[in-house]
């Protein structure tokens, strides 16, 4: 559920905070209060966008013919280029529907297509690895998983309305330095994800310091969203003071009435703002750190060979438990391994690693062996198949009370655990 929930947040947090400026603009305008083709204009962008998003997830699921990194960098130029045009266009923040500017449309339609082909493709794949490794869909595990996917998708969704909501009402004059530097930390980072790209695919004159700057934003990208989150958890907190130092005033009571009523809403709305900030904070700080805190995993029991095999006691790794066992080999390779028993006759013996995610190693949690990289599920009946995020399997013999497992075949394996 977690890993879910703050994968949306990775992924899609981004494209909510810039389709909320973009259209933080638009609403201002003419062109779009009064021509329903500017809206079908903006509508037909996020259309084209996540057309592309969804040709690239199913091309990724069925085939191996994408390179991501190419696909990415095919979007953020133009997305650069566009959200660059977009800022030197867009008419000062007006009052509402005062402001005039139809290439404003036209790019900001651009910006939101382009947003959308970049961020919308990992949303689309997640869905379909809930089932990864279940019997069926209808289980907790994977209701868990789809729950933190929608928390995720709702809190953003929240986020970006009520910024949405509470911008609309900001005086012209404080919302113009708010609204450029939103802009600019948005560009900043698609031009860092542009220069990874190209740094790793040899497209930029190879530079050291480059190259340690893009690793140091990259460990530290969080930063790009606290920036978001400042800017505009700063607007919220300037406004709601200004909602309680307001004192209302009016022709007639009904009047003071009405206003006190707005003023208070003001601040309720700039609350909710703060709200959803703040658990966004909590969630990429605090959760993540809790999520990434891995299991408690006992190291691995040290065995060694004799006569070409090891044996492995079944009164031992016959209880039911996953049990890791460690060999090394001849070059001095710790090569690990997992024992698990699936029934009464049946034990399933297999690398600690898979052809997916290395040898990250698995742990049990339940009745379920579980990927350490990745947390995909797996019963502990399909331990010793192939396919998916199944440990590689590993062949063995039972014999005289003992599990028989081949040092040449540890020793074969080598490779993967180097």
């Amino acid at each position: 559920m977690l890993f879910y929930f703050l994968s949306v947040l990775d992924n899609t947090w981004y494209l909510a905070v810039g389709l909320f400026l973009v259209f933080l603009v638009l609403l201002g305008l003419l062109e779009f209060d009064r021509g329903r083709k500017w809206r079908r204009l903006v509508l037909g962008g996020f259309l084209l966008g996540f057309l592309a998003a969804l040709t690239l997830a199913v091309l990724r699921r069925k085939t191996g013919w994408v390179v991501r990194e190419y696909y990415d960098l095919a979007v953020l130029w133009p997305l650069a280029v566009s959200l660059l045009a977009f800022i030197f266009v867009y008419p000062t923040p007006q009052d509402r529907f005062t402001a005039s500017s139809p290439l404003t449309v036209y790019f900001g339609a651009l910006v939101v297509a382009f947003s959308a082909a970049l961020a919308l493709p990992n949303l689309l794949l997640y869905p379909l690895d809930f089932g990864a490794g279940l019997d069926s869909v209808f289980n907790l595990d994977y209701l868990f998983k789809a729950a933190g996917y929608v928390l995720g998708l709702m809190l953003l969704l929240a986020l970006s309305l009520g910024l949405l909501s509470q911008a609309r009402r900001v005086p012209k004059n404080l919302l113009r330095p708010f609204l450029l530097a939103g802009f600019l930390v948005f560009l900043a980072l698609i031009l860092l994800k542009m220069t990874q790209i190209m740094t790793v695919r040899g497209m930029l004159p190879g530079s050291r310091q480059i190259t340690r700057a893009v690793i140091f934003f990259l460990e530290h990208e969080n930063f790009f969203f606290f920036g978001q989150m400042l800017i505009w958890g700063l607007l919220a907190a300037v406004q709601m003071i200004r909602a309680r130092l307001t004192r209302p005033f009016g022709p007639n009571p009904a009047v003071i009435r009405r206003v006190r009523a707005n003023l208070r809403f003001q601040f309720g709305l700039g609350s909710l703002v703060i709200a959803a900030i703040v658990m966004c904070f909590v969630s990429v700080t605090g959760l993540r750190a809790y999520q990434n805190r891995g299991p408690f995993i006992e190291e691995p029991v040290e065995v060694f060979g004799r006569q070409g095999l090891i044996e492995l006691d079944l009164g031992t790794v016959g209880d039911g438990n996953l049990h890791r066992q460690q060999f090394k080999t001849e070059s001095g390779t710790p090569v690990r391994f997992i024992v698990i028993r699936k029934s009464e006759n049946a034990y399933g013996v297999g690398l600690d690693a898979c052809d997916i995610c290395g040898q990250s190693g698995y742990y049990q949690r339940g009745d379920q062996v579980v990927c350490k990289l990745c947390d995909v599920v797996m019963n502990k009946v399909t331990i010793g198949f192939p396919g998916g995020c199944n440990p590689v399997p590993l062949d063995f013999s039972i014999l005289g009370g003992k599990l028989l497992v081949k040092v040449e075949d540890l020793e074969r394996e080598k490779e993967r655990f180097r």
